[in-house]
């Protein structure tokens, strides 16, 4: 699934696989695509097969941009690759609050600013903001910096979306009237 979506599968773990779209080719609209492939993760991972085999699976996918080091180290027998950035550790920690809250696709503030309401001639989606967290940030001297959260989900969206992400902007800015 990733490799369809031109992305490059850098880790697989026993509770995680990260992947990149963007870290060693220039790929345009990356963000787009890594949105359409998580989409696809969890159209793959409702299947009736991994249902059935993987009943207790809690999963989610979470697709993040941002600047990032990436490299090889390692020696020509044995290569690893290295990335390193905010987007990433943002990434890496979010799948446990997303299962704790049921969200099982999400994407930052940053991907969904580059989505449009149709993933392609036939799928529309939209996305609805589901939590702002804070991450610490690598420099000493700069602050924590905050992260808006969406939850991406299929279709179009429904008549109290404008209403539900204006009651969250003022729940998030503490404007309580």
């Amino acid at each position: 699934v990733i490799e369809k979506h031109e992305g490059v599968v850098l880790s697989v773990d026993s509770d995680r696989v990260v992947a990149s779209f963007n870290a060693f080719t220039v790929a345009k609209r990356h963000e787009l695509r890594a949105a359409a492939c998580a989409f696809d993760i969890r159209t793959l991972l409702h299947t009736p097969e991994i249902e059935e085999w993987l009943p207790e699976l809690q999963w989610a996918v979470v697709a993040s941009t941002g600047p990032l080091v990436a490299g090889v180290v390692g020696s020509e027998e044995d290569k690893s690759t290295v990335l390193h950035g905010p987007a990433l550790a943002l990434a890496q920690e979010l799948p446990a609050l997303l299962v704790s809250i049921g969200v099982e696709v999400a994407v930052t503030e940053p991907v969904r600013n580059s989505l449009t309401s149709v993933r392609d001639r036939h799928t529309e989606w939209h996305t609805l903001p589901v939590d702002v967290i804070t991450m610490p940030s690598d420099d000493d001297d700069e602050r924590s910096a905050l992260y808006r959260i969406f939850e991406l989900r299929e279709g179009p969206a429904p008549s109290y979306a404008k209403d539900f992400a204006n009651g969250f902007h003022l729940f998030i800015s503490r404007s309580y009237s």
